[in-house]
């Protein structure tokens, strides 16, 4: 077998060109339906889009004129955000303390003893501020 030999001819050559021709006209046709197929989804699909926007709009409105939304606001502040995290951390280790603590409640002695952890009075501190805050809020009202 020569160099010669191994060459397609022109005719062969034609083929080919024809067969891919007819692979590139066919995928461009599945394409076209395609996106023939995506503009009705599209057409169907934006009178449903517009009624959700227009009823999540007024669920917001909504939601803005009864106050929610500025309470949210309000709880969703990084410091606040921490602060409730720090409850929920402090709440998981007590509720762990508990789980570990016996039936029997600590003597006066015991609780006294507590008392001169600094950690133990501050967070006491804190306790009664609270409170203190929660009493005043509330007889104002």
């Amino acid at each position: 077998m020569t160099v010669t030999d191994a060459t397609p001819t022109l005719e062969e050559k034609i083929d080919l060109l024809n067969e891919k021709l007819d692979l590139v006209i066919a995928e461009t046709e599945r394409q076209a339906e395609m996106l023939d197929m995506v503009s009705e989804l599209i057409e169907d699909a934006a009178p449903l889009a517009k009624d959700a926007m227009t009823r999540v709009v007024g669920q917001l409105a909504d939601a803005e004129a009864k106050g929610y939304l500025a309470s949210i606001r309000e709880i969703a502040q990084p410091e606040l955000l921490e602060l409730l995290g720090n409850m929920v951390e402090a709440m998981r280790q007590e509720q762990k303390y508990v789980a570990a603590e016996g039936e029997e409640p600590p003597s006066l002695v015991a609780l006294a003893k507590q008392l001169r952890d600094p950690d133990v009075r501050r967070g006491m501190s804190r306790a009664l501020h609270t409170l203190r805050t929660v009493s005043v809020e509330t007889t104002a009202h």
